[in-house]
C-alpha cells in the first residue's frame, strides 16, 4: 500500500510538472510553437498515467474506453461536417494528425475528460441519475475554461464571433450520454490519480485564461 500510494504521489507530480511546464511554454512566443507541436504527446501521456491507476481492468471496460475514444472522434466528425451539433467549427493544427480533418487525439482528449468527470461523480453521490448528470456538469465546467485557450492556440477555430451556447448544451447532453453508458458496466472506478487530474487540468486551463 505505501508503495503504491508513492507510485501516486509520483504521478501526480509528473502530471503537475507536464501541467506547469506546458503553460509556461504556451506564453513565452519563442517557445509556442514547439508546446503547440507537444499538445498530442501531452495527451498520450496524460492518458497513459490515467490508466496506469485505473483497477478493475475488466473487458468490458477496455472494450468501453475505445469505444468512447471512437465515439468522441466521430461526434466531432458529425458536428464539424454538418455543424448542426456544436456549431460551425474546424480543427487546426495542435491536435496533431487528423483522418478527415478530424484529429485522433479528440477521441483521447474525450476519454479523458470523462473518466475524470465520472470518477468525481461517483465520489460525490451513490444516486445514478444524479452521478450522469454531475458527469455532465463537470464536463461543461471544464469546457468553458478550455474553449478561449484552445481557440487561442489553434486546437480548433470557431466560425462564430463568439462560441455558441449551443457548443456547450451539445456537449453536456453527449457527456450526460456517454456516462450512462460508463455507468451501465457497473464497475466502480478506482483510480488514485483521477481526480488530482482534473484539479490539475482545471488549474491549467484556469491560469492559461488568465495569461491570455
Amino acid at each position: 500500500m505505501a508503495k503504491k500510494n508513492k507510485n501516486s504521489r509520483v504521478a501526480i507530480g509528473i502530471l503537475i510538472i507536464l501541467h506547469i511546464v506546458g503553460a509556461v511554454g504556451f506564453v513565452i512566443p519563442s517557445l509556442t510553437p514547439l508546446f503547440k507541436q507537444l499538445v498530442p504527446y501531452h495527451l498520450l501521456i496524460t492518458l497513459v498515467i490515467l490508466l496506469a491507476f485505473h483497477q478493475p481492468w475488466k473487458g468490458k471496460f477496455i472494450l468501453y474506453a475505445l469505444l468512447i475514444m471512437l465515439a468522441g472522434w466521430f461526434i466531432e466528425w458529425v458536428g464539424v461536417q454538418t455543424g448542426k451539433i456544436f456549431g460551425q467549427y474546424h480543427y487546426g493544427a495542435t491536435l496533431g494528425y487528423k483522418v478527415d480533418g478530424i484529429p485522433l487525439m479528440i477521441g483521447v482528449n474525450w476519454l479523458i475528460l470523462l473518466y475524470c468527470s465520472f470518477f468525481l461523480a461517483e465520489k460525490i453521490t451513490k444516486i445514478q441519475w444524479l452521478k450522469y448528470i454531475l458527469t455532465a456538469v463537470f464536463m461543461v465546467l471544464m469546457d468553458v475554461l478550455i474553449e478561449p485557450v484552445a481557440v487561442s492556440y489553434d486546437y480548433w477555430q470557431w466560425h462564430t464571433l463568439h462560441i455558441p451556447l449551443q457548443n456547450y448544451i451539445a456537449w453536456g447532453i453527449v457527456s450526460f450520454v456517454m456516462a450512462i453508458g460508463l455507468g451501465s458496466l457497473k464497475i466502480k472506478l478506482q483510480n488514485s490519480v483521477a481526480m488530482a487530474l482534473y484539479i490539475i487540468q482545471m488549474c491549467f486551463f484556469i491560469v492559461s485564461n488568465l495569461l491570455l
